[in-house]
């Protein structure tokens, strides 16, 4: 019994380790209201048509897991997030994470649910 939860264990311990990173997409808005992505050190405009050009020289592997979204408490529009989705989607990306992280609670934010402060 012991014999197969070690081996059980090595083979779990061995896909964990051999699990591809995610490359890791984050969205902004320019100054000019256009929508950005920036890979790594790349930034470029998100457009469908940027997007087709220069992810998959970033990615060639269609099946790599992409993680993107908006940076720490950026508002990030729809339009940009969609238009990411359906981009990646459009080039035949399957494995796509979407992440986004709220804003921190100030004092002067209250929820019905919350006990005041």
């Amino acid at each position: 019994m012991i014999r197969y939860l070690a081996a059980g264990l090595l083979l779990w311990s061995w896909v964990a380790i051999a699990k591809p990173t995610a490359t890791v997409i984050d969205l902004s808005v320019a100054a000019d209201g256009s929508c950005q992505a920036r890979i790594g050190d790349q930034i470029f405009p998100a457009t469908a048509d940027e997007i087709a050009v220069r992810l998959p020289k970033i990615v060639p592997n269609r099946k790599s897991p992409l993680r993107f979204g908006a940076g720490a408490y950026a508002d990030v529009p729809y339009r940009c997030v969609g238009g990411m989705l359906f981009s990646l989607q459009r080039l035949g990306y399957s494995s796509i994470t979407f992440t986004a992280e709220p804003p921190p609670l100030g004092p002067d934010i209250t929820h019905p649910g919350m006990p005041a402060q």
